[in-house]
């Protein structure tokens, strides 16, 4: 009898939430789940593809979770 073990490759650890989504019919392989945030930060090419508009009005100063000076384009 012959007996072969198969491993599942494990997701490496974090302490991030992640989860699928999908917006209108763009599927997101992976969100930050952040149930305690201010507002969502989303790439602007998802925001371009889901057919969305950018309130450029206010910007905020996102050098706290960047490495490098950053400021947003809009909310």
């Amino acid at each position: 009898m012959e007996i072969a073990l198969f491993r599942k490759k494990e997701e490496p650890a974090t302490s991030l939430a992640t989860i699928k989504c999908k917006i209108k019919r763009q599927k997101i392989p992976a969100m930050l789940l952040d149930s305690d945030a201010e507002m969502a930060i989303v790439t602007e090419d998802i925001v371009k593809r889901v057919g969305a508009q950018i309130d450029k009005s206010e910007k905020y100063d996102l050098s706290g979770i960047a490495t490098i000076p950053i400021e947003s384009i809009g909310i």
